[in-house]
């Protein structure tokens, strides 16, 4: 009568073991494609990192040639104020010398 008892015992373990492998399987195949959907989140958001570092850039040396086109702009309205202040007083400084 032991040798029943023992087997039992045995195919229990057994079908105890076959289910923690399976669940082992069914983790580990969760977890591998967790995995790949990381990778692939990652290969996306190392390229819009790329596409953001060459943008930042391009804004960069925009932002610089807007600063030296205004820079300019202002330079020459301030020529011209004080070209029309000089024009004006030397005017008057022939008008009023004749």
């Amino acid at each position: 009568m032991s040798a029943p008892i023992h087997s039992n015992e045995t195919q229990d373990k057994l079908l105890m073991v076959g289910y923690q492998l399976n669940d082992v399987r069914s983790s580990l195949s969760n977890n591998l494609e967790l995995a790949m959907d990381r990778g692939e989140k990652i290969e996306t958001m190392e390229a819009k990192s790329d596409e953001l570092l060459e943008r930042s850039k391009d804004f960069r040396r925009d932002a610089t040639k807007l600063k030296w086109k205004m820079c300019r702009q202002h330079w020459k309205l301030l020529g011209a104020i004080v070209f029309c202040i000089l024009l004006v007083i030397l005017i008057l400084v022939l008008t009023y010398k004749h």
